[in-house]
């Protein structure tokens, strides 16, 4: 069909999503295994295949980074802790103010992409598939399944598409925003794949959110 945006932006959007920050999934990975401990299930495993996380970010004036080395150098950590303390003070306070979704690096293992993309898809669909858009809480997940794999501490934003005979054709997830150097905050989808976590899911719930139960 037709394209209404830069093909080079969208390109470069693209490649950009394929990345594997390490530090994105960090704070998903540290959630995995304090569940696997809860659960006492030490083969839980991600459902979801991509992530996007900012590691909060505490700079230090170059002048207080030299004092502080200064000091430990001597031996004397308690002095370079008391001089960490003003600029830890004032970073943990503007992280405090920012939005609670702050755009971060991405880690795709999955099939990512933009909200963009998602709206044209659905718009190219909407003849042939019935769409639900679903908000998951993590107590709506069956409890086999929560044995199985981990879908997060949060609720989970869905997108269902449905063919006629009601049967999943494709499962979309919100993941959040992605800082893209050059292109700002994009939005990001994961298509989940067709099998696993996310696929047991859809088939599970799949009948009732087509009912639009929640």
């Amino acid at each position: 069909g037709h394209n209404r945006v830069a093909i080079a932006d969208k390109i470069n959007e693209s490649a950009r999503g394929t990345a594997r920050a390490a530090a994105a999934r960090a704070r998903a990975d540290a959630e995995l295994a304090a569940a696997r401990v809860e659960r006492q299930r030490p083969r839980l495993e991600h459902a979801w295949g991509v992530f996007i996380g900012q590691p909060l970010q505490l700079p230090v004036p170059p002048e207080v980074e030299a004092l502080v080395l200064e000091a430990a150098r001597r031996g004397d950590l308690p002095a370079a802790l008391r001089l960490l303390a003003g600029p830890v003070r004032e970073g943990v306070a503007a992280a405090a103010r920012e939005p609670a979704e702050r755009p971060g690096d991405i880690y795709n293992s999955g099939a990512a992409l933009s909200e963009e993309a998602l709206e044209a898809f659905l718009d190219e669909v909407a003849g042939h598939r019935t769409v639900r858009r679903v908000e998951l809480s993590p107590e709506e997940v069956p409890p086999g399944l929560g044995d199985a794999w981990w879908f997060g501490a949060e609720p989970q934003s869905l997108v269902a598409c449905f063919h006629p005979d009601g049967r999943v054709g494709e499962l979309f997830r919100r993941v959040g925003r992605a800082a893209f150097k050059g292109l700002g905050g994009v939005t990001v989808w994961e298509l989940c794949g067709e099998g696993g976590g996310p696929a047991a899911l859809a088939a599970a719930l799949g009948p009732a959110w087509l009912r639009g139960m929640p």
